[in-house]
């Protein structure tokens, strides 16, 4: 779904893996267009009994990662999760349905729990500060489940590289920058990774 905006426009992530192409061909013919994913979720579905939400779910994070990573990647300015805190049923939701958020709330042990999503969010929320600019990089070779963003913060400076690797084996690589030099790193299986460096 697309919703034009006056300032840009903003889009929703579902889209079984067609919205990227989107993307890519919205930037083509409008390179200068703000735009913004403003909603995305996970687990969204619509039950036919109240079921508590299954959290902790790695997988769950792994699907995130990509999303997040796929959005930043094809000229989108921002990512909003669809609701950063709900009930242990996934609720409320005006359309009656449940779905997974990065924050659950359970109202009767006054608890609240941080699901694997929380910390995927962090990944990118806690070093891209706003009017972080998106930066080329690009890899010697490419493979499957792996992926990366590097962007560059206005306040510091600093150069931001977003690394996940979802193959079922770890992944050494090198990140090289001819401004500042190089460093031999290794991601264990299924993990995400964030390097900040400065010049």
């Amino acid at each position: 779904m697309v919703v034009a905006l006056e300032y840009g426009i903003a889009y929703h992530c579902y889209g079984n893996g067609k919205v990227w192409d989107d993307l890519e061909l919205l930037h083509e013919r409008y390179p200068d267009q703000f735009v913004m994913s403003t909603e995305c979720c996970q687990e969204f579905s619509k039950r036919a009994t109240r079921t508590v939400m299954e959290l902790g779910r790695w997988e769950h994070a792994q699907v995130y990662a990509r999303d997040i990573m796929n959005n930043l990647q094809h000229w989108t300015r921002g990512w909003v999760e669809w609701n950063l805190v709900l009930d242990m049923y996934g609720e409320p939701n005006w359309a009656n349905m449940s779905a997974l958020a990065p924050i659950h709330v359970n109202h009767t042990a006054n608890e609240y729990y941080k699901d694997s999503t929380f910390y995927i969010l962090g990944h990118f929320s806690k070093f891209l500060v706003k009017d972080s600019v998106r930066v080329g990089s690009k890899a010697d070779k490419t493979g499957d489940n792996f992926s990366y963003t590097a962007f560059v913060r206005p306040n510091d400076n600093a150069t931001v590289l977003v690394v996940y690797n979802l193959k079922d084996k770890p992944q050494e690589f090198i990140i090289v920058d001819k401004s500042v030099g190089q460093i031999n790193t290794r991601m264990e299986a299924r993990s995400v990774q964030t390097y900040i460096y400065w010049d």
